[in-house]
């Protein structure tokens, strides 16, 4: 199976080229679960994505899985994001993918990093931040720990003040994607903006728009260096 294969995968349920059927079956469920998830990132709305995929709806071994999920992988990195499989819970396979861009910027404000060390996150690099938020993901997952790393929010798209409101038992001031803690009217404009990036997003891939078309086209979507 190719790479190039993989990336033509669209919101159709046509067999790929060089794959055989339940590789292509695992290839639509990626990416339609990709972007359903991690729309935001695609668009340049938030640094990433938290999501897993049902490993079981395929029915394929594990060996196919895990070889698709190294197929984008390198895919992704093409487009600057970094796909990491954290782990196997039940049938499913929780993932965390996130922009290299983005989260390097986040990590340019002080306040930011202040928040991210408090947790004992390394913050010196994208990679060195997201590698420990996935180990601790993992652990949580594998039930080796009982905290759930609420800072991850960070990363997420959360702004601070909503990240620190939320650890903190801040006044919650509305609801949206997450829980706001600051100005309701800002706040809203900002579950706006989300919301209307990840619909375009969606509307275009169930429209015929293929992965690679959609990752193609992040450099142009209006407020993709916001981070």
């Amino acid at each position: 199976m190719s790479g190039r294969e993989a990336m033509t995968v669209c919101c159709t349920p046509m067999p790929l080229a060089g794959c055989s059927a339940s590789q292509s079956a695992l290839c639509h469920a990626f990416a339609r679960t990709f972007v359903r998830s991690a729309a935001g990132v695609i668009g340049g709305q938030k640094p990433a994505a938290l999501f897993s995929l049902r490993s079981a709806s395929a029915a394929s071994p594990s060996r196919e899985l895990a070889e698709v999920i190294d197929v984008y992988a390198r895919e992704l990195a093409r487009y600057g994001l970094v796909l990491l499989a954290l782990e196997r819970v039940r049938d499913r396979v929780m993932f965390l993918a996130y922009s290299e861009r983005a989260v390097a910027q986040l990590l340019t404000r002080p306040e930011n990093r202040r928040l991210l060390a408090a947790y004992r996150h390394p913050t010196q690099s994208p990679a060195g931040l997201m590698g420990s938020l996935a180990r601790r993901l993992a652990a949580y997952y594998r039930r080796e720990r009982t905290d759930f790393p609420h800072e991850l929010g960070l990363v997420l798209g959360y702004p601070l003040e909503d990240v620190m409101g939320y650890l903190h038992g801040g006044q919650e001031t509305c609801r949206g994607p997450w829980r706001a803690y600051g100005d309701e009217a800002a706040a809203r404009r900002l579950f706006e903006r989300l919301e209307r990036c990840e619909a375009q997003l969606k509307r275009r891939y169930a429209a015929g728009a293929s992965l690679a078309t959609l990752l193609a086209s992040r450099k142009h979507v209006p407020g993709s260096t916001s981070f």
